[in-house]
């Protein structure tokens, strides 16, 4: 995935996951960028592909537990 910065300037970054939150109709995205692949970030992105800061501290609490799963591999466990 290709990032702009406010500068216009571009950053490649590689999805770790994707993650829909039925209730609050919202879908996220868990990345690191290709030159700090030990700093995990993740936004809200919407249907015309914008991406948001998570702003909320429930979601953000939900998205770290979720990015704790995925590193202890019981992401991937349980959506085989």
């Amino acid at each position: 995935m290709v990032i702009s910065d406010d500068d216009g300037n571009e950053h490649i970054a590689t999805i770790l996951f994707t993650y829909h939150h039925d209730e609050r109709d919202k879908d996220y995205v868990v990345f690191v960028m290709d030159d700090d692949d030990e700093n995990a970030m993740a936004m809200i992105y919407t249907k015309d592909g914008d991406l948001l800061e998570i702003e909320d501290d429930d979601e953000y609490e939900e998205i770290q537990e979720l990015l704790d799963a995925y590193y202890d591999g019981e992401l991937e466990q349980a959506k085989e």
